[in-house]
């Protein structure tokens, strides 16, 4: 557990940043209800992780009685998004005034059921990003998800100082994908259409169980190529078919249907043996609709921590 500082350091960086980055994307300081909606925003996002995990960990402590001797191997990852694109879609990354502009951050915590190679993992997280401003309101777009519970297995393989990983396995999983409006402070309102005390106007959203699976080539256990996607199908879901039209181009024509939560990322990470700590860069695309599933939205740059919390990673 000595990497435990090491993650609390990340994880309070990467907090402050974000919720003064998003406070700026959102424009929230100058907003008819002020930096409250952008907080209040927070809360629910965020608040909605901490009672999950929270809720997981006291269950586990009390089955075991505070014991780990049923974990053969514990890790911990957090990811950096820097957003470049949206579902409502920009022109180019910054146009209306910021289109893509945003950021988010998913994590989880994982444990190794002792002499096996299953993993069971908690995760979560969100990603915020503008899609217009102008001088009467301010526009963007959000997409949370949470598994309670993921469980896959782990296959590896060493050829010399060749490496092959793979992971795959069912979840179960939550989420929503919501519009945002903010309208600018000193115009005319009307209150009745201002929405929620969040600003938020839900557009997809649900339950609903999927899978994930994800595959490493690593080289002398230092560099490594990662690919990984998940779909999600949230059956115990719906779609908000026809959106406040005042949300401008997230008010778009909209299918029925089952909403489908889908991630991909691709890219390369080092392991870095001083701290430890796997540090990779990904292109990371993700969406949650009922559009075509080959649709990815949301689109970033994701900045990927993994530490090992017992055995390796």
């Amino acid at each position: 557990m000595k990497n435990v500082p090491s993650i609390a350091v990340f994880e309070a960086m990467w907090s402050i940043n974000i919720n003064v980055g998003t406070l700026l994307v959102m424009r929230g300081w100058d907003s008819y209800r002020g930096p409250l909606a952008h907080e209040l925003t927070r809360v629910l996002y965020g608040t909605t992780w901490t009672a999950m995990l929270g809720a997981e960990s006291l269950f586990a402590a009390l089955a075991t009685g505070g014991r780990f001797e049923w974990a053969g191997g514990a890790r911990y990852f957090t990811t950096w998004l820097v957003g470049g694109d949206v579902p409502a879609g920009c022109a180019k990354l910054g146009a209306e005034g910021g289109c893509g502009v945003g950021l988010g951050s998913f994590g989880g915590l994982a444990f190794r059921l002792q002499n096996t190679r299953i993993w069971l993992e908690a995760s979560g997280g969100w990603i915020q990003q503008r899609v217009s401003t102008d001088d009467r309101r301010t526009l963007a777009e959000s997409t949370w998800l949470m598994t309670p519970i993921h469980a896959y297995y782990e296959a590896r393989r060493d050829l010399g100082a060749l490496s092959l990983r793979g992971e795959i396995g069912p979840s179960l999983d939550f989420g929503m994908h919501n519009a945002h409006r903010h309208a600018r402070a000193g115009q005319d309102v009307d209150l009745a259409k201002l929405g929620s005390w969040t600003e938020l106007y839900p557009l997809d959203g649900g339950a609903g169980g999927g899978g994930r699976a994800r595959g490493q080539i690593g080289w002398r256990g230092t560099a490594f190529v990662d690919a990984e996607l998940r779909v999600v199908p949230l059956v115990l879901g719906l779609a908000n078919e026809s959106p406040d039209p005042d949300l401008g181009p997230l008010a778009r024509p909209r299918a029925a249907g089952i909403p489908i939560y889908r991630q991909l990322a691709v890219g390369a990470s080092v392991f870095v043996r001083s701290i430890p700590v796997r540090i990779g860069a990904h292109y990371w695309a993700a969406e949650m609709s009922t559009r075509p599933i080959t649709d990815f939205g949301h689109r970033a740059l994701e900045l990927k921590f993994e530490f090992p919390l017992r055995g390796d990673l």
